[in-house]
């Protein structure tokens, strides 16, 4: 089911809006270029290590830098956290309950790839 082209899509949305709450999150820091400065960069570093340190066959064949499942996940749940604490951090608490409740949709539904990485078979 993970594979399914609506829970990719439904995947890429996902990432997508935590990157854009991270970025939010980080412009509520400091004052000036520091907090455009923060609310770009950090949510690209995110992206780029989000596509840098994959587990192998999820869901190219070759990463750029492999890394085991349970890492991957520790990743992630790390990365989706961050969104939904920024969210809530700046008073949009709503919203995080409905992305945590998208998340944790999205991962009882993809359960094939999230046993997959926990047993680190590729």
């Amino acid at each position: 089911m993970s594979n399914n082209w609506l829970n990719l899509i439904i995947r890429f949305f996902l990432e997508l809006i935590a990157l854009y709450s991270i970025g939010l999150y980080f412009f509520t820091w400091g004052e000036g270029y520091i907090q455009y400065f923060l609310a770009f960069v950090i949510p690209i570093v995110l992206a780029v290590s989000w596509a840098m340190f994959r587990y192998p066959n999820d869901p190219k064949k070759e990463p750029i830098f492999p890394i085991g499942g349970k890492s991957r996940l520790f990743f992630e749940a790390c990365f989706f956290t961050l969104a939904i604490y920024g969210l809530n951090k700046i008073g949009h608490a709503n919203w995080s309950k409905y992305l945590l409740y998208a998340v944790l949709f999205h991962y009882f539904v993809s359960y094939d790839r999230v046993y997959r990485l926990w047993k680190n078979n590729p």
